[in-house]
């Protein structure tokens, strides 16, 4: 879905308040049910600790606490400030827990019945001691500086007793210590195993070393309206899925020609045309090296296939650009196990150059190819979508890896912009660059961390373009098919193939 920073998202927040007139407590009580909801599906009922400061994260953090006990949870709220420092609407809801009876010092008991400690760190140490999952609601994004005194102790301990204890810790929006927009991650820091972020993802949690500590990243809707571009989850994909007809042929569904292969890596361009297959492309065309044309064509009986000239080596010779230019196509896929080779290189520039379609996908050697002068994607004659994972892009742009991961919006931005081209920048949390803005990817898993998986990518991209849909559509459906293939088979082992037969289910379930 669409990133924003920090002050985006505040803003955001207060057009939401002030212009629309949506209560704020209206919206924490979203915030709070939401991360409560998002908690039951991944810890079975036990003992829930809320630990709260005293701003909107820690509000959202009383509410979490309410919701929770109506799920079962055996709940207590740690208060890392005075009760009388809570204001606004995070009061109104630490007043409904507490109220209206106290009981002792510093225990509050209200007729909920979930205990409120403050400020002992025995007793914290305790809680920490006997919970199944513990929710930060400390800082929110809010949040800049360094993290200390009596919160950076409570931090360390509920990292501390995590490797003791391995309970299940949860973030309220993000992991305390973080910076939402930068990135950056204090050195007391919460270490989330999930974060329910809301409304949209913060640009800074995207970033290194911030991605490290949130975990597995759940976007909940908490009631504000989207602004000018919707998210890339289901409704999104469900409303460009282009609805088939009775009366329809193969032509209706877009002309896909996949260029890839070599001798020794004939997979990667069989994985491109099954998976283009499978996401709904009328027609793939798989042009490949003639010496392996017969071990493709045996693979991918679906697939028309056309043998290029080679090279003594087996990569695809200059020559091949006349034969390719023939080929009527809407979309061309370019790169998956191409090679490197002198003439390839300079096919796929001449390619980039002269050849026209509608989109051309670049990914793999297609961008190792033009590494050492990305600058001619500007002198294209088609739309072009980049597919580089951080090693890739690194080529492209001479910066390291490091330093691409520790900014990947910027980076993804950067580029789309300097070359004009889409960019979908993979990795966990997969960037996509359109016209239309940044997207986050909220599906896939890490047994995608797998050979081949991007080239199936390649190919989805390229049969949604054909199609008339983005590319924010096919990674979302991408990260889904792997998503489902991890849930019939877990993610050890986890391999290209087992998501090319997921991605029509992907799909169903998409509608």
């Amino acid at each position: 879905m669409r990133v924003l920073c920090a002050a985006e998202m505040q803003k955001l927040d207060r057009w939401a308040i002030q212009e629309l007139g949506i209560p704020q407590i209206a919206l924490m009580e979203n915030a709070g049910r939401a991360v409560a909801e998002n908690i039951s599906r991944f810890v079975k009922a036990g003992k829930a600790c809320v630990v709260a400061y005293k701003g909107n994260n820690g509000g959202d953090g009383f509410v979490a606490a309410r919701h929770l006990r109506n799920l079962g949870f055996d709940v207590s709220v740690f208060l890392l400030c005075g009760r009388e420092e809570i204001l606004g609407s995070a009061k109104i809801n630490f007043d409904i827990l507490c109220n209206p009876t106290i009981v002792g010092n510093p225990t509050i008991v209200g007729k909920l019945k979930i205990p409120v400690y403050a400020q002992s760190f025995s007793r914290l140490k305790k809680l920490l001691d006997s919970s199944d999952v513990v929710i930060d609601a400390i800082f929110g994004i809010g949040f800049s500086g360094k993290v200390e005194g009596g919160i950076a102790a409570a931090i360390d301990l509920i990292n501390q007793y995590k490797q003791k204890k391995n309970y299940y810790v949860v973030a309220v929006d993000i992991p305390s210590g973080v910076n939402a927009t930068t990135g950056k991650a204090d050195k007391h820091s919460i270490q989330a195993d999930l974060t329910v972020t809301f409304a949209y993802p913060k640009e800074g949690i995207l970033k290194y070393p911030a991605v490290k500590y949130v975990g597995k990243l759940i976007v909940a809707d908490i009631g504000i309206p989207y602004i000018q571009h919707k998210v890339t989850k289901k409704r999104a994909v469900e409303f460009f899925l282009p609805k088939r007809r009775t009366w329809t042929h193969k032509g209706d569904y877009g002309r896909v020609l996949i260029i890839a292969g070599s001798r020794n890596m004939s997979g990667a361009a069989y994985l491109t045309a099954r998976a283009a297959l499978r996401a709904g492309a009328g027609l793939v065309y798989l042009a490949v090296p003639k010496s392996i044309q017969k071990m493709v064509a045996v693979k991918t009986r679906e697939v028309i296939t056309i043998g290029l000239p080679e090279t003594d080596e087996g990569a695809l010779s200059l020559e091949a650009f006349e034969k390719i230019r023939k080929i009527k196509a809407d979309v061309a896929a370019i790169g998956p196990g191409l090679t490197t080779h002198p003439e390839t290189k300079e096919l796929v520039r001449r390619l980039i150059k002269q050849f026209k379609v509608s989109r051309m996908v670049l990914d793999a050697d297609g961008l190792n190819c033009i590494a050492d002068d990305p600058s001619i994607l500007r002198r294209s004659k088609s739309k072009i979508i980049i597919t580089p994972h951080p090693g890739e892009m690194s080529r492209l742009i001479g910066k390291t890896i490091r330093q691409i991961q520790k900014n990947r919006v910027k980076t993804a931005r950067s580029a789309a912009k300097k070359w004009k081209v889409e960019v979908v920048l993979k990795g966990a949390y997969t960037i996509v660059v359109e016209r239309s803005g940044t997207y986050v990817n909220s599906t896939g898993n890490p047994g995608m961390a797998s050979a081949g998986v991007g080239d199936v990518l390649t190919g989805i991209l390229a049969a949604f373009a054909a199609q008339g849909l983005t590319a924010k559509e096919a990674v979302y459906v991408h990260g889904l098919a792997g998503d489902l293939a991890a849930k019939e088979k877990g993610e050890f082992g986890l391999i290209a193939s087992d998501i090319i037969e997921q991605i029509p289910y992907a799909i169903q379930k998409s509608h």
